[in-house]
């Protein structure tokens, strides 16, 4: 049965139709090249497997019987792919590193990776801007095994992490806005105005949605928009006002808007996460040491605007 072991998929497939031609549609195939694997495979096994096998299929006794092996051995390659996959990246040389699009995460990432490989040559680092609205989940599932990512929380059931640095929401205000000279405001101030904001699922999104709740109103977003630069320009021509992080105090300098705090303050953390399950390769558990040493030992070199800086009245005009 060596030769056609790899067909079971294809059986499979044409059970669950039960129909010649949809199955051949959905596996990719002709409906002559379908009946043909079909064929070599009774030949393997010495019995028909359909006992009819045109458009509409009927499984014999024997195509029962198979059936149900086909499954297990559906579930062995799946289990299979995954401990290679495992394995593959435990002996990789490539720390798969994801960056998130905000508190300066990219010129962290620049650091970090310049002097890591100068101590581990032998590894490469291959990063990755995500967008905004991408998850940790799906940030993991694209073969990601550490995730600088931010939260409103330095804990996670889901994930190890490790807390990076810490940071705070801020309210961008166009300059006319007649709040913009207070040294803070309470959302609750801003509730009648139109919100501009990073882009639905985002975390900022949902962040910002759940801070205007809980001041006691819900936020006329009039916008989303990717990239900081875009969402302050329009802050700036009066469109509506924000909330981001006041790291981003650089991207937004350049705009005539205003930087206000926050009171109480919102806190954001970036953190860097890595999963439960499966353990790190070899290069991800090195740089993820490598990288808390850094961290624990230059934290005053790593380029970020912090809780410990007072943004007062920033006016960029």
């Amino acid at each position: 049965m060596l030769n056609t072991v790899g067909y079971y998929a294809e059986f499979i497939k044409l059970c669950e139709t039960g129909n010649l031609f949809e199955a051949a549609d959905e596996l990719y195939l002709s409906e002559s090249c379908l009946l043909k694997h079909m064929h070599l495979l009774d030949e393997d096994i010495g019995h028909e497997l359909f006992s009819k096998c045109s458009k509409q299929v009927e499984l014999t006794e024997y195509g029962a019987l198979y059936l149900s092996f086909a499954y297990n051995m559906k579930s062995i390659c799946k289990d299979f792919d995954a401990k290679l996959t495992e394995l593959e990246i435990k002996n990789s040389s490539i720390v798969k590193l994801a960056i998130a699009r905000t508190m300066n995460c990219d010129h962290i990432v620049n650091m970090l990776s310049d002097h890591f490989q100068d101590r581990y040559p032998k590894y490469s680092i291959s990063p990755g801007e995500f967008s905004r609205t991408v998850t940790l989940p799906q940030a993991f599932h694209m073969g990601y095994e550490l995730v600088f990512a931010v939260d409103s929380t330095q804990a996670s059931d889901d994930y190890c992490l490790f807390p990076w640095s810490s940071d705070r929401l801020v309210a961008i205000l166009p300059l006319s806005h007649p709040l913009s000279h207070h040294k803070s405001v309470n959302l609750s101030e801003l509730s009648n105005d139109k919100f501009i904001l990073f882009p639905e699922g985002s975390f900022l999104y949902k962040y910002s949605l759940e801070l205007c709740r809980n001041a006691g109103f819900e936020p006329q977003v009039d916008f989303t928009i990717h990239g900081t630069n875009n969402l302050a320009e329009l802050v700036s021509a009066g469109i509506g006002v924000s909330l981001t992080t006041a790291s981003d105090i650089m991207a937004i300098k350049q705009h005539r808007v205003a930087m206000v705090e926050i009171t109480p303050t919102p806190p954001v953390y970036l953190n860097l996460y890595y999963q439960k399950d499966p353990p790190l390769s070899k290069p991800a558990a090195v740089f993820l040491d490598y990288a808390i040493e850094i961290h624990d030992t230059h934290s005053n070199d790593i380029p970020y605007h912090g809780p410990e800086g007072e943004v007062g009245n920033v006016y960029f005009e």
